[in-house]
């Protein structure tokens, strides 16, 4: 919209704009007065610009985050925001956090019974809590704004109470994301609730005169401290909104050495800062002590407290006062004669109850008048917005529309959402029977709730459809740097959780669909990667089962992993292949394929990590091979026997074995898996073209197979399309083993499982690709829209598809084992050079393949709309 000149804006429109701007002129006037007189006795320096006393919006543009605290329950209310008041163009990114951001996502689930006893047991004695905030609890706990004016009543539902542990998940989400996109802090960080509105113009007028680089906490409506009522410190009233500068951010994120407080700081001030939080530390107010870890940040601390503290009696919003009054060295508000707040720690930009509130004696909210407004519907957000695009329409870059330059989370929020509610219709309602709910009769087959959810994550896979296919080369190279950025910790990051907080991250990723999610926060994956390769052992055993040597490790925090070891000696074609797992990992993560387990490289000393904690029946197996290299193992699987010609597996020189650590899919997922069996041919090695039917073997050998039978005996969504996509795996990586597909779950959409590829990059296939494999993709012609762009989009990355896989498998020790005429020392990656040069020429193909089936039957034949996950 063309800025608005004078000439064309109605009288009362210029009246408007006055009335909103009054306190920002009258406060510029007083400046300047008082600016001039200080000048006069030259009490003032030259540097300061009148011009920014009397017209503070002509400083610098301020940069704004948004974090928006939501649920899954509700994900239109953050895509209103996200649609109205969050598209004003000084909001830089907004990211919204759900209960699928919980470190427990099952919270809620317990009883009522079960959440009335947390609340007793809150308002009861709690030994971890001081006497004033133990007062706090008893007097406060689980109460929330009542109907009435000023009342309060008991909110018990276990879901709002969950919301409460957030708090510092958010902060650490906002951190992750923001070193992921590279940017640098915004001046100000807000952080609402997904029913809150926020008028930025205001705001804007509000923080002229602040230097975001002061540390300060600005509470949209702050209760006050009252010892008479048991409330010690003051604290803000969350759904009006907390804004934090830069500086505060800085301060949050600083690294806290108790042992070493010298280390940590590079200036006096923050030393101090340390020393202080160092000592409320050690007073232990709340129970963080049992949490805290030597190099921690205040966020790490108050993340691993809110989010893991076995009953968590403070509300968030108790969490930020405490934090705030006792860790951080804020800018103490000024009294000035037209407040009469009694702040001492945050500022407040109302305060409750007569200026700001709910259901209290302050003035109603007013869409040009106030600062922030809490509890509104989307079409109040709509409204409002729109009354003060009036004002400003310059303001809002798209109007009504989606701000695109604005960085934001929603979409991979629908999607996980639809993925889990489609399931939820699919699986749940029909077994029911017609009784759904009293009074209400289902009325349609569970493919009708299947479509019906899911159509909306359609919508957001056709975006991403579009988004991929005007995306350029430089963003694929950051795309790669940023997996590579997933798997190690950040620069200067230690490990800040126990095992037990990494395995149950893992687990928690799990979705019907995918193993691990595509954007990955809090250096999570680089966490497991880092217990993978040093986490110690607790039991070794041999699994049985399979043609090849295996083992079952118990690694400390309750996790069990697959150890594939390497053999040393020279390579025979068809054994397994260690560092073909870690590289088909890669490489599934690089084509967003997300259904393949954690796989990462480790050598283990035998003497020292293995024997000691054996069963008997493992420790059986050893021996000393060729009378010469001792500590020696078969293992139990089918051919692991001396008599059968196979020689054992043995530790090299150093003592170590070399092998792979592949994550265990948690038993529930494994015990729900559906099997379907595929006899192996190497022209169709896929279920539906497989068939003890001669007969069928024969006419799967014709052209129009796929479209004359298998499209009328397999699902096309999700089913043949996830078979078509393996198969393109399979045949980038050359899989000719996959002689069983493992679908995720039960329902007949879940994923396919993309596991046991120690057999892929075989010798043979540097040369001689086995094209058999990609016969589906060539038969039956019909792909992913977002698969296709997808690869059309790796296609347009500077330099190859090789060198973008040897990127990812840079951060893993493993390396692949000799072949005749090498030595293991000879490699220095994970791959060797002629898969490198295999994996570039099946792309190629991949690519020519995808082309000839668009011209010949045309992009609306051939590319599906289908959500992936």
């Amino acid at each position: 919209m063309p800025r608005a000149t004078m000439a064309q804006i109605p009288f009362r429109h210029l009246i408007q704009k006055l009335w909103v701007c009054r306190k920002g002129l009258v406060k510029s006037l007083s400046l300047m007065w008082v600016y001039v007189a200080l000048k006069q006795v030259k009490m003032v320096p030259n540097l300061i610009d009148p011009a920014h006393l009397l017209f503070p919006t002509l400083q610098h543009a301020i940069t704004i985050d948004i974090i928006s605290v939501g649920s899954k329950n509700r994900p239109h209310y953050l895509e209103s925001q996200l649609k109205t008041w969050v598209t004003h163009s000084s909001i830089r990114s907004f990211i919204g956090i759900t209960e699928m951001d919980d470190y427990d996502q099952t919270c809620a689930e317990i009883t009522q019974a079960e959440q009335d006893a947390r609340i007793a047991s809150c308002r009861s004695s709690n030994p971890s809590l001081s006497a004033a905030i133990q007062e706090l609890a008893n007097n406060h706990y689980s109460h929330t704004e009542g109907e009435k004016s000023s009342s309060f009543s008991v909110r018990d539902d276990p879901g709002w109470h969950c919301a409460q542990r957030r708090f510092g998940q958010s902060f650490k989400t906002f951190m992750n994301t923001t070193r992921r996109l590279k940017n640098s802090l915004p001046d100000y960080l807000v952080m609402v609730d997904d029913d809150t509105y926020f008028n930025v113009d205001l705001f804007q007028e509000h923080v002229a005169a602040i230097d975001p680089n002061e540390p300060r906490i600005l509470s949209g409506c702050m209760f006050e401290a009252n010892p008479l009522i048991g409330i010690p410190f003051e604290f803000p009233y969350g759904g009006f909104g907390v804004v934090y500068t830069k500086e505060t951010i800085k301060q949050m994120n600083t690294p806290i050495k108790c042992n070493n407080i010298d280390e940590t700081t590079s200036s006096l001030r923050h030393a101090s800062f340390v020393r202080s939080a160092c000592g409320v530390i050690e007073q232990n107010q709340i129970g963080e002590l049992e949490f805290f870890r030597d190099g921690m940040s205040v966020v790490d601390l108050i993340s691993a407290y809110s989010a893991q503290v076995e009953n968590l009696c403070l509300h968030s919003d108790w969490i930020i006062g405490y934090m705030a009054k006792y860790y951080l060295s804020l800018v103490p508000p000024r009294r000035v004669f037209w407040n009469n707040s009694k702040a001492v720690t945050l500022h407040p930009i109302r305060t409750w109850p007569f200026q700001c509130g709910n259901n209290t004696q302050a003035e109603p909210c007013s869409a040009t008048k106030s600062m922030f407004c809490h509890s509104q519907t989307p079409q109040d957000l709509e409204a409002m917005t729109a009354e003060n695009q009036l004002l400003y329409p310059e303001h809002y870059k798209y109007g009504k529309n989606r701000n695109k330059d604005t960085y934001n989370n929603i979409g991979s929020i629908t999607s996980a959402i639809s993925i889990e509610k489609s399931n939820e219709y699919a699986t749940n309602l029909a077994p029911k029977g017609p009784n759904v709910s009293k009074g209400t009769n289902i009325q349609h087959d569970p493919e009708y709730f299947w479509q019906t959810a899911t159509q909306w994550l359609i919508d957001k896979s056709n975006e991403y459809a579009t988004d991929l296919a005007q995306r350029g080369p430089d963003e694929a190279k950051d795309w790669v740097e940023k997996l590579r950025n997933d798997t190690i910790l950040s620069d200067g990051a230690n490990i800040q959780h126990e095992p037990e907080y990494y395995w149950k991250a893992a687990s928690q990723w799990l979705t019907p669909r995918q193993v691990l999610p595509s954007f990955i926060e809090n250096d999570e994956l680089a966490g497991i990667f880092h217990q993978l390769r040093n986490g110690k052992i607790i039991k070794a055993s041999s699994a049985k089962g399979g043609s090849q040597t295996k083992l079952l490790l118990d690694i400390e925090g309750g996790q069990q992993v697959i150890f594939k070891p390497q053999r040393n000696q020279e390579f025979k074609e068809g054994w397994d292949q260690h560092h073909a797992e870690i590289a088909s990992f890669h490489v599934s993560r690089l084509l967003d394929m997300r259904q393949a387990p954690i796989s990462v490289g480790r050598r283990i000393d035998v003497v020292n990590e293995i024997m000691p904690v054996a069963t008997p029946e493992f420790l059986d197996t050893f021996t000393t091979y060729e009378n010469k290299t001792k500590n020696c193992f078969y293992g139990t699987c089918n051919y692991c026997d001396p008599a059968k010609g196979i020689s054992p597996i043995c530790p090299f020189a150093d003592g170590t074995v070399e092998g792979v650590m592949i994550l265990i899919l948690p038993k529930k997922f494994l015990d729900g898996s559906k099997v379907i069996v595929s006899r192996f041919t190497t022209l169709f090695p896929i279920v539906a073209w497989t068939n003890e039917d001669k007969d069928r073997m024969e006419k799967m050998k014709s052209k129009d197979y796929c479209d004359a039978i298998v499209k009328s005996e397999v699902p096309i969504q999700p089913r043949l399309l996830d078979i078509i996509e393996t198969s393109i795996f399979d045949f980038l990586v050359q899989n000719t083993r996959r002689f069983t597909y493992e679908f995720i779950d039960q329902d007949d959409r879940g994923g396919i499982m993309l596991k046991d590829h120690g057999k892929s990059f075989g010798l043979a296939s540097q040369e001689n690709d086995k094209m058999g494999l990609l016969t589906p993709l060539i038969q039956c012609c019909i792909l992913r829209k977002t698969t296709y762009e997808y690869f059309q989009w790796l296609s347009r990355m500077d330099g190859t598809f090789s060198d973008a896989v040897l990127r990812l498998t840079s951060v893993d020790i493993a390396t692949p084992p000799a072949i005749e005429g090498e030595a293991k020392e000879d490699y220095t990656a994970v791959l060797r050079d002629g898969d490198l040069v295999g994996l570039d020429r099946r792309m190629s193909i991949i690519l020519d393949a995808m082309k000839a089936c668009i011209d010949e039957r045309g992009s609306e034949e051939v590319l599906v709309e289908s959500p992936l996950f």
